[in-house]
């Protein structure tokens, strides 16, 4: 059992003394707990986000010419489509980019459904195609490709009948 260090000043609003697994590690105190329970420390974050926030934007607002200079440079731009394109992979698919380009090489760049390379594509890019169901990728699709089987909600019955409805059109 603890007292939170914010108990003495009157800003915690939890029953004190606390059970010590109501207070985060930190390996760097004698006992490995924080000094504020986990309900002050969410409030301390969220005070620092907003701080750093702030600050940022005050930096930006007096300094307009340093970041318009970063932002114009190629490098800026690039690293950032990089990093979230990485990111994006990451935790929607739990693709590296290595394993995004593996399947890419192995497509050799070619929509697989409509059988456009690439740069023929309407946004000239492929997206990941996976099943909603599983979750496992199975390539990558031009954007419109992508769109459709998203559409048709992975169901092969509906994406049957549409098959079949479109032969009914031609003949």
């Amino acid at each position: 059992m603890k007292n939170c260090c914010w108990f003495a000043l009157g800003k915690c609003e939890e029953i004190n003394p606390q059970a010590a697994d109501n207070f985060a590690r930190d390996r760097k105190r004698h006992d490995g707990r924080t000094v504020h329970c986990k309900s002050c420390l969410r409030k301390i974050r969220a005070g620092r986000r907003e701080y750093q926030s702030a600050y940022s934007k005050k930096w930006r607002k007096e300094n307009p010419e340093k970041c318009r200079a970063y932002l114009k440079t190629k490098d800026a731009k690039k690293n950032a489509r990089v990093r979230k394109k990485r990111y994006i992979l990451k935790c929607r698919y739990g693709l590296t980019i290595e394993q995004w380009n593996d399947i890419f090489e192995e497509q050799k760049g070619i929509c697989p459904i409509c059988l456009l390379h690439m740069d023929e594509c309407v946004k000239k890019e492929l997206h990941v195609d996976h099943c909603h169901k599983t979750g496992k990728v199975r390539g990558l699709l031009c954007s419109t490709c992508n769109k459709a089987l998203g559409l048709f909600h992975d169901d092969f019955e509906m994406l049957e009948r549409a098959i079949v409805y479109l032969k009914r059109g031609t003949e």
